[in-house]
């Protein structure tokens, strides 16, 4: 199967499986090392979650003029979207590959926090 687009040139070995090191030459497991990584991942995301998010329910509602019924069901409606694209998520990943994804996710998410940062002042235009 070919993929959309390939990589070549100097970014190709960024792709490779054993960059940037063998994990066959790792000193203890390797699965440890994924481990340690899955859960700090999981600690770092708890503040765009509900836990996180929560805590900026009352400026949230200050600063839109939402009630918190509003803002509820639009917390609710977003949760929803995501987790009805989860399973052409894992269709990507599975075509693409979890580096690529990774990639694709940051330059995402780069691309939003950049939106947002400058959102308040495309309403006044």
């Amino acid at each position: 199967m070919r993929l959309p687009f390939v990589i070549s040139g100097p970014t190709r070995a960024l792709f490779q499986p054993n960059f940037p090191f063998s994990p066959a030459k790792f000193p203890v497991f390797y699965g440890w090392v994924i481990l340690v990584a899955s859960v700090l991942g999981v600690l770092t995301s708890i503040p765009g979650q509900t836990i996180g998010v929560s805590v900026f329910t009352d400026h949230l509602i200050e600063a839109t003029g939402l009630s918190r019924l509003q803002l509820a069901n639009a917390y609710l409606v977003g949760t929803l979207t995501s987790g009805c694209l989860l399973p052409f998520g894992g269709k990507l990943l599975d075509k693409l590959g979890a580096r690529r994804i990774v990639v694709l996710a940051a330059v995402g998410l780069g691309v939003t926090l950049c939106y947002l940062a400058g959102c308040d002042r495309l309403s006044v235009i």
